[in-house]
C-alpha cells in the first residue's frame, strides 16, 4: 500500500470519528441533560422512563423495519448471477463484470434505506403501545359489537396502526420485489399466468401470501373501526352491509393466501390471478359498491337509523363531556344593580393593553396575561403577569447582553397585579402573593442562571453546575459556551415556559395555554390536559381546534387512530400547574375525568397525581375549559335546538361570575325569525367535575340590542346573565383614539349599554346607565296606559337622538320602541 493511499484512509478515518464524536456527544450531552432537569421535577424519574420506553419502543421499530428491508434486497441479489457493464477503451468495447461484492453492498445498503423508510412516522408508537397495555375500562359497552368503549381507545388503535403499517410493507416490497425480478428476467408472464424459477417463486410467493393475511387482519378489524368511525359516519349501509360483509372477505383472503403459498412451493400458477382477481373484487364489493347502492336506495334518510339515534346521543355526551349537562336554571342575581356590579365590562385583551400603555410593569415592553378573578370583590377585578414580548426582543438593536437575557430581567417576569374597573378605567394594585420574584411564566427564554440566594424555593427547580461533565453537557446541550466560566453555585433554571414543561411531562395530554390563577398565596400558571381520540364508536367527528379555544403544543396531537381535526373523543383529563416563583410542577387528573385520563395516569404514575391531592383552594379557583365547553355546548344546543335555527350571541364565549358560584363560562343564543334571545349555556368547573346548565327563559327574552363599532370607538364584550327575573345583557363601549407621535391611547370605557327584559338604558358609567335603565323602558307588568305612555317619551327622545345626529341613540332607542309595542312570540 502506498504511502499516499495509506494517508488518505487515515484521514477518512478520522474524519468518520469526529463525526461519530460530535453526533455521539450531542446526543450524550442532550441525554445527561434531560436526566439533570428530571431531577428538578417532582417524580420525574417516570419522565426518564417513559423516554426510555420511547427509546425502546424505535429501536425495535428501527431495527424490525432494516431487517425487512435488507432481507428483501438479500433474496434478490441472491437470484442474480452476475451484472456486466459495458466500456469503452477507445474503439474498442469491452464487457466488465460488477464484483460480487459491490452488488452486496448496493442490495443491503438499498434494503437498508428502504426499511428506515418504512418506519418514518413511528415516534409515537410508544404511547398507542402502552395505552394498549393499560386498557381503559368505562364498563359500558357499545350496542353493535358490545365491546368495552375502552376497547376502541387502546387495543383497537394499536391494532390498527400495526395492521396499516404491516400492510405499506407487505404491499411495497411485493411491487418492489416483483419490479426487480421482472427487470432481471427472472419473472415473466404466459398466457397471463406468472413463469419464474424455484428461488423467485418461493420468494415472491411468500410475500403475497403475507399480503393476502395482511388484508385478511384488516378485514378482520374492519367491523370495529366502522363503528369507531375510522371509514365514515356510520350509517344503515355499513351496518348491514360491510360489518357481515368483512367475513366474506376474510375468506378470500386465506383462499388467497393458500394459493400463493402453494405457487411458492409448487409452481402452479393456473388459479393464482383469478383468486387475486376474485379477492379485489369482494373487497370493492363489500367496502365501496354495495354500501353505496344500499345508501342511494334508502335516500337522504338512510344516513342515519332512528333506531340507534338513542345510543348515539349517549355515547356523544360521553365523548364530548356532556354527560354532566342539564336544563336548569343559573344562579340569578337579586337585582339588576347587583348583576352591574359584578359583570366585568372589559376583556382580557383590554386589560393587557391598558397595563402595556400606562408601563405598570416598567417601560421594557411586556406581553401581559390576564385572567377574571372570582367574585367577592366591590368591583370585577382582573389578574395582570407581565412576560417578556418575545417580538420586541427580536427588533431590540442592539440586542441585550446574554447576562441581561438569562440571568438579567428578560428571565423573569414581573410581579403581577390586580386591575380593578372603575367607572371608565382600571386601577391596578398589587396581586395578593408571598413571593417576590417570579422566574416562571410564558414568553421566558430557553434557560435562566439564578443565585442560590436569590429565592430559597428555587433550589429543587434549578441544575447545579457540579462535575466537569455536568457543566459541560449542559453548555453543549443549551449552546452556550458562558456556562463554562459561571460559578459552581450557579443553577440552572430550564424549561421556564409553563406549557412547555407540562407538555414534556405527559405527551399523552394536549394542554390548553396556561392561565394564571392565585391560590394559597402563590401564583400558578394553570393549564388543562385534553385526552383525544380518533376513534369511538358510533359518535360524529369534531374539529380538533374548536373556535372556543385551541391549545398548545402536545402529546398525542394527531389523536389516537387519525389525523387531528377528525376527532371523536374530546374529554378534559388532566390539570396541570407550575409554580411562577419555586417552577414546582404538578399534574392532577381533572375533576369529573374519563376512564381514558384514568389509563394514562396509571402509565404516568405516580407523576400524575390522584384528583384527590388537588389542592382545594385551587380546585375553587379553576376556570371552566374553553375548549371542552365549546365542544359540549354545541351538542347539548344541536339536540336541545327548536326548529329555529340558533346562532351564538355574542360569537365567543365570555367570562362571567354568579352570585356565590364562582366564575361561569357562557355562551348566549338567539333566534333571528323571530327576533328572540332563547337559551345561555353556562359552564362551572366544581370539585366533583364540570358542571353544564342551559338556562331558556320562558317565553324567551328580547333580543339585547347590538353595539357598533366606529374607528375611535370599539365595542367591548357582551355579558348576559339572568338578573331580578330577566335577562340583563351588559356591553361597554370603548375609546381608542390615537395620540401623534404616541403609541394607541389605553383603552377606557366611553359608554355603557344595558337591556334588561324590555327595558334598555345608556350612560357613560355603569350607574348612569342603570339610571337610565330604569327611567325608559316599561316594567314587565304594566298596564296598556303606562306603556303607551313610555311609548311617547322613546318617541320623543329618539326625535332628539336624530336632530342632534346620534344614530347609535336613535337605533337603540327604535329598537327598545319596537320591544315594548310588538314583543317577539316565543318560536314555535
Amino acid at each position: 500500500m502506498s504511502p499516499a493511499v495509506r494517508r488518505r484512509r487515515l484521514i477518512a478515518v478520522l474524519a468518520v470519528l469526529v463525526v461519530a464524536a460530535l453526533f455521539g456527544g450531542r446526543w450524550v450531552a442532550l441525554e445527561t441533560a434531560e436526566r439533570a432537569w428530571a431531577q428538578t421535577v417532582e417524580h420525574g424519574g417516570v419522565y426518564v422512563e417513559a423516554r426510555d420506553l420511547a427509546r425502546l419502543v424505535r429501536g425495535v421499530v428501527l431495527l424490525a423495519g432494516a431487517l425487512w428491508g435488507v432481507v428483501q434486497f438479500y433474496l434478490v441479489y441472491r437470484a442474480i448471477g452476475s451484472v456486466q457493464v459495458p466500456r469503452r477503451l477507445g474503439n474498442i468495447e469491452i464487457v466488465e463484470a460488477v464484483p460480487q461484492r459491490l452488488l452486496l453492498a448496493l442490495a443491503l445498503g438499498t434494503g437498508l434505506a428502504y426499511g428506515l423508510l418504512l418506519t418514518l412516522g413511528t415516534g409515537d408508537w410508544w404511547l398507542a403501545a402502552a395505552l394498549a397495555a393499560e386498557s381503559p375500562r368505562f364498563g359500558t359497552a357499545d350496542p353493535i359489537l358490545e365491546r368495552d368503549l375502552g376497547f376502541y381507545l387502546g387495543p383497537l388503535a394499536w391494532s390498527m396502526t400495526l395492521q396499516n403499517r404491516a400492510l405499506v410493507a407487505a404491499l411495497s416490497a411485493a411491487v418492489l420485489v416483483g419490479l426487480l425480478y421482472f427487470g432481471m428476467g427472472a419473472l415473466r408472464f404466459e398466457r397471463g399466468r406468472p413463469v419464474a424459477g424455484p428461488h423467485v417463486r418461493a420468494h415472491l410467493g411468500t410475500l403475497l401470501a403475507t399480503l393476502a393475511l395482511v388484508l385478511g387482519w384488516g378485514a378482520l378489524l374492519d367491523p370495529a373501526e366502522v363503528v369507531a368511525g375510522a371509514h365514515g359516519p356510520l350509517d344503515h349501509a355499513a351496518l348491514t352491509v360491510r360489518l357481515p360483509g368483512s367475513a366474506a372477505v376474510v375468506g378470500a383472503t386465506l383462499v388467497v393466501a393458500g394459493l400463493s403459498l402453494a405457487w411458492a412451493w409448487r409452481g402452479r400458477p393456473a388459479a393464482l390471478p383469478a383468486a387475486w382477481g376474485l379477492l379485489l373484487i369482494t373487497q370493492i364489493t363489500v367496502y365501496l359498491l354495495a354500501p353505496a347502492l344500499v345508501r342511494a336506495g334508502r335516500g337522504p334518510a338512510g344516513a342515519s337509523d332512528p333506531a340507534l339515534a338513542e345510543e348515539r346521543a349517549a355515547l356523544e355526551r360521553v365523548a364530548r363531556g356532556a354527560d354532566a349537562f342539564r336544563e336548569e336554571p343559573l344562579p340569578e342575581f337579586p337585582s339588576p344593580r347587583a348583576a352591574i356590579a359584578a359583570l366585568p365590562l372589559w376583556d382580557a385583551d383590554q386589560v393587557a393593553r391598558a397595563a402595556r400603555y400606562r408601563r405598570v410593569f416598567g417601560d421594557r415592553a411586556t406581553a401581559v396575561a390576564t385572567a377574571l378573578l372570582p367574585g367577592g370583590r366591590r368591583r370585577p377585578a382582573w389578574l395582570a403577569v407581565p412576560a417578556p414580548d418575545l417580538a420586541a426582543f427580536e427588533r431590540l438593536v442592539p440586542r441585550p447582553a446574554w447576562e441581561e437575557i438569562h440571568a438579567g430581567s428578560w428571565a423573569r417576569t414581573g410581579a403581577p397585579l390586580v386591575a380593578v374597573e372603575e367607572d371608565s378605567g382600571l386601577a391596578f394594585e398589587p396581586a395578593p402573593v408571598r413571593d417576590s420574584a417570579f422566574w416562571f411564566g410564558p414568553g421566558l427564554p430557553e434557560f435562566a442562571i439564578a443565585a442560590p440566594d436569590t429565592w430559597p424555593g428555587l433550589r429543587p427547580a434549578g441544575m447545579t453546575l457540579d462535575g466537569w461533565w455536568r457543566r459541560i453537557a449542559l453548555a453543549w446541550a443549551l449552546q452556550s459556551p458562558e456556562l463554562l466560566g459561571l460559578p459552581q453555585d450557579r443553577l440552572v433554571l430550564w424549561r421556564q415556559e409553563p406549557g412547555e414543561r407540562l407538555a414534556r411531562l405527559l405527551p399523552a395530554a394536549r394542554f390548553d395555554a396556561p392561565v394564571p390563577v392565585i391560590a394559597d398565596g402563590a401564583l400558578l400558571w394553570t393549564a388543562y390536559g385534553y385526552v383525544e381520540s380518533s376513534l369511538f364508536p358510533m359518535v360524529g367527528s369534531v374539529e380538533g381546534d374548536t373556535p372556543a379555544g385551541r391549545g398548545t403544543r402536545g402529546g398525542q396531537r394527531r389523536g389516537r387512530g387519525g389525523a387531528r381535526g377528525d376527532l371523536r373523543y374530546v374529554r378534559v383529563g388532566f390539570v396541570g400547574t407550575v409554580n411562577a416563583a419555586t417552577g414546582e410542577t404538578r399534574i392532577h387528573l381533572a375533576p369529573g375525568h374519563d376512564s381514558l385520563s384514568a389509563a394514562w395516569a396509571r402509565v404516568f404514575a405516580p407523576l400524575v397525581r390522584p384528583v384527590e391531592e388537588l389542592p382545594g383552594q385551587l380546585a375553587n379557583v379553576l376556570p371552566f375549559p374553553r375548549r371542552a365547553f365549546g365542544v359540549a355546548a354545541e351538542d347539548a344546543v344541536r339536540d336541545r335546538a327548536d326548529t329555529v335555527t340558533w346562532q351564538r350571541r355574542p360569537v365567543e364565549p365570555f367570562t362571567a361570575p354568579a352570585p356565590g358560584a364562582g366564575l361561569w363560562l357562557a355562551q348566549g343564543f338567539e333566534t333571528v325569525r323571530p327576533p328572540a334571545f332563547v337559551a345561555l349555556v353556562a359552564g362551572r368547573m366544581t370539585a366533583s367535575g364540570p358542571r353544564l346548565a342551559l338556562w331558556r327563559p320562558s317565553p324567551p327574552e328580547p333580543r339585547p340590542v347590538p353595539v357598533v363599532g366606529s374607528p375611535e370607538l370599539r365595542p367591548g364584550p357582551l355579558r348576559l346573565w339572568p338578573a331580578g327575573g330577566a335577562l340583563l345583557a351588559v356591553q361597554g363601549q370603548f375609546g381608542e383614539a390615537a395620540q401623534p407621535g404616541r403609541d394607541p391611547a389605553p383603552p377606557k370605557v366611553t359608554r355603557v349599554y344595558l337591556s334588561w327584559g324590555a327595558r334598555g338604558g345608556s350612560g357613560p358609567t355603569a350607574e348612569a346607565a342603570m339610571g337610565d335603565l330604569f327611567a325608559t323602558g316599561p316594567t314587565r307588568d304594566t298596564t296598556l296606559a303606562a306603556r303607551w305612555a313610555e311609548a311617547r317619551r322613546l318617541l320623543a327622545r329618539a326625535d332628539s337622538a336624530l336632530a342632534r345626529g346620534d344614530l347609535q341613540e336613535f337605533g337603540r332607542l327604535y329598537q327598545a320602541l319596537r320591544r315594548l309595542l310588538a314583543p317577539p312570540r316565543e318560536p314555535r
